[in-house]
């Protein structure tokens, strides 16, 4: 076989079999479309609304707690808030790991998570734009920077940073430096209405 075909990057494409968008290695002359700010945003929020409805279970007894303090009278403390999560973790367990097995299988064999892919975007792999994988798509973009949040303030501060490369160029997150990924539309517009 020959040298892998020349990718432009400034123009988007049509989802052709073969492509990024079908499932293999885009053909000859095709170019991709980075996601907007925007829809990536947007897939974000889909994604944290769903880890957040996950934790409802053991918000709801935390409240309660809160609540009943607030009804007696009293200001809740950091032991009462202490005493109501003391198990109720438990509750929300299952979900989030639901949650989490359902976002592993989407990353791993579409390149897209219950956001991106309502709102039709796909991680694919830099270099040439194929499926990422499990690999690239979920452990490396999604498990190495979640080890490094858990860090008291470097944790913060490497997200802050994480979020604020999204507004570089090439509209690569730091995850995407580190699993050598891209976000790319799945439905670009046709060349035509670029510039409009």
């Amino acid at each position: 076989a020959g040298p892998p075909p020349l990718i432009d990057s400034a123009a988007p494409v049509a989802g052709t079999p073969g492509s990024v968008l079908g499932a293999a290695t885009p053909a000859a002359g095709t170019t991709v479309e980075n996601a907007s700010l925007g829809l990536r945003f947007g897939a974000a929020l889909i994604d944290g609304i769903l880890k957040s409805l996950c934790w409802l279970p053991a918000a709801t007894t935390v409240w309660r707690a809160v609540a009943d303090d607030v009804m007696a009278g009293q200001q809740p403390s950091v032991a009462t808030l202490m005493t109501a999560m003391n198990g109720v973790i438990l509750k929300s367990l299952p979900f989030l790991l639901g949650l989490a097995a359902l976002q592993c299988v989407l990353l791993s064999l579409r390149g897209q998570s219950v956001g991106k892919l309502l709102l039709g975007l796909r991680i694919v792999r830099c270099a040439d734009h194929t499926q990422a994988g499990f690999l690239h798509a979920f452990l490396l973009r999604g498990g190495i920077p979640w080890m490094i949040e858990q860090i008291p303030l470097l944790g913060g501060l490497f997200w802050l940073v994480d979020v604020c490369f999204i507004f570089g160029d090439e509209r690569r997150c730091v995850h995407d430096y580190i699993a050598g990924t891209r976000v790319v539309n799945v439905n670009p517009a046709p060349a035509s209405t670029l510039g409009r």
